[in-house]
């Protein structure tokens, strides 16, 4: 019997001591990201009515725990932050994983109690918006919001979609909101249409890498932009551009005249869609529908070098009638090459005076080159010979209008001529209404080669 009390004692005893030490779990889950080494942080309320004890947390030998090893714990209420390090197993849950958290005590022996985390994939932390965008926007605004009750340092948002590319580095604190800009890149809108456009995120946190998609809506605007532009003279082209700078497809026209005259010597690039005759003038028409960044362009070409040359050449031959016909005595000189007996370098000259008007005292002048002489014998022989200026003068009196005479006479050289040499121009003077002319022929050239030439 009195083993019995004696039993009965001791288990009283043991209740009392164990109920003086009381280790409490907060009833808040703490949440970790799925895959972060960072350890989440569980306060743990105690509250010991006895005397001071030693104490030491365990929960297998996977799960790591801080802190280590044993430690005091005084009499009365403490708070402990207990940092859990996840293992692998926590790393790839989606949601709430408990695990059995045994509590060692010097004086009392060993109790447990249950601890619960939130283990959340990074994808499920982080929910992002992008504003709507307008072709005149410049950049993007996109909205991130941390969705848990869990601090995110250091956090790389990599933005991608069709309208604009952006890297963000951020720190988020429990459930706080940001807010970025992109800016948006004006080659990359080029050509696009109005509508709903994906964008991608990228998340990187440490090593753990996840993936969103959203929606941006991307507004409609029309407008068209026209550029002419023209250049050169006598060929003269015309350039039309229309650009589609809204979103939306647009149609667009471009319309060209010519008169029936200058549109002989038009062409186009591009084919129109119409040709109509009005009046005086000829229309030609271009329609499309341009896509955004679409462009269209005619180029419309009008050669005036036909006519051009076709009114230099009635000028040129109008001034060549008004001049000649004005012209009273008209003097033109030739050259030709003569073969001697000797070897000579001879040459034939044959001047050709014509009277478009009635001249008196005509008399023709010709000057003979350097190292030449006048060879008497042949043709007819000038009515004055001037030694010392070299000059060879014919009187030919009264010309009648329309007359014509011809002067020739022959010139040689007892040395070999080689090369490309100009005989001096002839003149003639005349007085005709009374008033003294003179009137100057062309000059010869003539090519000479080693025993002659030819002109």
């Amino acid at each position: 019997m009195r083993i019995l009390a004696v039993l009965f004692l001791l288990v009283l005893l043991l209740g009392v001591v164990s109920a003086s030490l009381t280790v409490d779990v907060p009833s808040r889950i703490p949440a970790v990201i799925a895959g972060v080494e960072d350890p989440v942080v569980v306060e743990l309320a105690i509250e010991n009515l006895g005397e001071p004890d030693t104490i030491e947390l365990w929960a297998g030998a996977d799960l790591v725990l801080s802190p280590r090893g044993a430690f005091t714990v005084e009499s009365g209420k403490s708070e402990v932050e207990m940092e859990v390090y996840p293992n692998e197993v926590a790393a790839r849950q989606d949601g709430l994983w408990s695990f059995q958290l045994e509590i060692l005590s010097q004086h009392q022996g060993v109790f447990k109690e249950t601890v619960t985390l939130r283990v959340v994939p990074l994808e499920k932390a982080i929910v992002f918006g992008v504003e709507p965008i307008s072709p005149e926007h410049d950049r993007a605004i996109l909205r991130v919001q941390n969705q848990q009750d869990i601090f995110l340092e250091d956090l790389e948002l990599v933005f991608s979609s069709a309208l604009f590319d952006s890297t963000e580095q951020v720190t988020l604190g429990p459930f706080e909101e940001k807010t970025l800009e992109a800016p948006l890149q004006s080659a990359k809108l080029s050509g696009i249409s109005a509508g709903p456009y994906v964008v991608g995120l990228e998340l990187r946190l440490q090593d753990v890498v996840a993936e969103q998609d959203g929606l941006v809506r991307y507004l409609e605007q029309e407008g068209v932009f026209v550029d002419t532009t023209s250049k050169g003279f006598v060929v003269r082209t015309r350039e039309v551009r229309k650009v589609n700078e809204g979103n939306v497809p647009s149609e667009v026209e471009v319309t060209l005249r010519k008169n029936v005259l200058t549109r002989l010597f038009t062409s186009h690039e591009s084919k129109p869609g119409s040709v109509e005759r009005s009046g005086l003038s000829v229309v030609y028409t271009w329609k499309e529908t341009l896509g955004p960044g679409q462009t269209l362009t005619v180029v419309q070409t009008t050669n005036y070098s036909l006519p051009v040359l076709l009114v230099i050449l009635l000028v040129a031959i109008t001034l060549f009638v008004r001049t000649y016909s004005q012209t009273k005595v008209v003097l033109g000189k030739r050259v030709s090459f003569v073969r001697t007996k000797g070897g000579e370098f001879a040459l034939k000259v044959r001047m050709r005076v014509k009277a478009s008007k009635a001249a008196e005292e005509v008399r023709v002048t010709d000057m003979l080159p350097q190292g030449m002489r006048w060879y008497g014998k042949w043709g007819r022989k000038p009515d004055a010979v001037d030694v010392r200026t070299r000059s060879l003068t014919w009187n030919l009196g009264k010309m009648h209008a329309g007359e014509e005479r011809v002067v020739s006479y022959i010139l040689y050289s007892k040395l070999n001529v080689v090369g490309r040499f100009a005989l001096p121009a002839a003149r003639v003077l005349f007085r005709s209404g009374g008033e003294k002319q003179a009137v100057w022929s062309n000059k010869v050239y003539f090519v000479s080669e080693i025993s002659g030439g030819d002109h």
